[in-house]
């Protein structure tokens, strides 16, 4: 894709940017995200001093920096839900406004519809938290997956 400098200096508004941004300071972050666990990256707030001294011997950065990640973190989100407010991310889509109010169908849970879209969205900046039950059950369906080639080998042979 190239430099981060030139993706950003080609985006709409964001121009202005470019020339402040540390490509460096990235690799910082990243590595302080590396060092935590997919508990800690799903759910920051876990972060208190002696995780943070972890993470930051594991990153080899300072504590400080990892509480000043965090609270960064936590700004951003912040900001997000409020830009996002008002009838959230579903009435903003084409035909699907009536699914965000009172016109959903029964039964029907927008948080548990987002979720799951966003699962599927592939890597993204948040690392990304794998859930127990999405480990379990992808194990179980590998476990099917195994048996089922055995059995197809135990009928060629016969």
């Amino acid at each position: 894709m190239g430099p981060l400098r030139e993706i950003f200096g080609k985006l709409p508004g964001l121009g202005s940017f470019a020339d402040q941004l540390d490509e460096r300071e990235l690799v910082r972050v990243e590595a302080m995200i590396r060092s935590m666990t997919p508990r800690e990256r799903a759910e920051p707030e876990t972060i208190q001093k002696s995780r943070a001294a972890r993470i930051a011997r594991g990153s080899g950065r300072r504590s400080k920096e990892v509480m000043e990640l965090v609270q960064r973190f936590r700004q951003m989100r912040e900001m997000m839900g409020a830009l996002g407010g008002g009838g959230g991310l579903l009435s903003r889509i084409p035909g699907l406004g009536r699914l965000a109010g009172p016109g959903a169908p029964a039964g029907f849970d927008p948080q548990a519809f987002l979720s799951g879209a966003r699962r599927g969205a592939g890597a993204g900046a948040g690392g990304g938290a794998v859930r127990r039950d999405d480990t379990k059950r992808r194990a179980q369906q590998k476990r099917k997956r195994k048996q089922a080639r055995k059995d197809r080998k135990k009928g060629r042979r016969r």
